[in-house]
């Protein structure tokens, strides 16, 4: 097999891509549920960048496409660094992930369950910071949770905050 084909960590596929952390006016966050790798996690609207598209074109059309929201982007607040198998295969991911605060209070979503490259995308929500830690839902990375608190109080890493899965 050749280089970088999925067939083990070492030939990972490299699989950059960018995520949006989108929290509204009273300080919600936008998820959405997926089925991923036999569970269900919830996600920040993102995925893998398509052939020459940037990071911040990336996070902006994964949003357009996951929830139909259109918003400027902010500061680039976190990044993943992961090496993961799926399915067999193994990829090396990079991903941003970029703030993005709405000037309304849980604004209407576009989104349609489906199914993308490796996940199914079952539905998308608005949460309450206190309801998200209480329900003991899944969520990807697991830092998210500690991520939020801040980003809702307004504080914003001077360099980006190094996640995990």
């Amino acid at each position: 097999m050749s280089d970088l084909d999925g067939s083990s960590e070492a030939n990972a596929i490299p699989r950059p891509g960018a995520r949006a952390i989108v929290l509204d006016s009273a300080g919600h966050v936008l998820l959405i549920q997926q089925e991923w790798d036999g569970g269900k996690r919830w996600f920040c609207p993102g995925g893998s960048l398509e052939p020459g598209e940037t990071f911040e074109d990336g996070a902006r059309r994964e949003l357009r496409e996951e929830a139909g929201i259109e918003a400027p982007l902010g500061p680039w607040v976190a990044l993943r660094r992961a090496r993961w198998e799926t399915g067999g295969t193994w990829y090396d991911s990079t991903e941003r992930f970029y703030l993005v605060r709405l000037v309304e209070e849980q604004p209407p979503v576009a989104f349609t369950p489906g199914d993308d490259s490796l996940t199914r995308l079952i539905e998308a929500r608005w949460w309450d910071l206190a309801d998200l830690r209480d329900t003991g839902e899944a969520v990807s990375p697991l830092s998210l949770l500690v991520l939020l608190g801040p980003l809702v109080r307004g504080v914003v890493p001077a360099e980006p905050w190094e996640v995990g899965l």
